[in-house]
């Protein structure tokens, strides 16, 4: 909904915890480990 409502308002971008929470230093390091496998940035959700 929030995402919704910003979008109608021009913004193309989001973050913050209304997409997901904050990971600790741990799990940062192994999201990142993770998605740069491939050379791509990391852009999954995780829920």
């Amino acid at each position: 909904e929030m995402a919704r409502a910003l979008q109608a308002l021009g913004c193309d971008y989001g973050q913050g915890f209304g997409y997901a929470p904050a990971l600790s230093p741990q799990e940062a390091e192994v999201y990142l480990n993770e998605a740069y496998v491939d050379g791509a940035a990391p852009v999954k959700a995780r829920g």
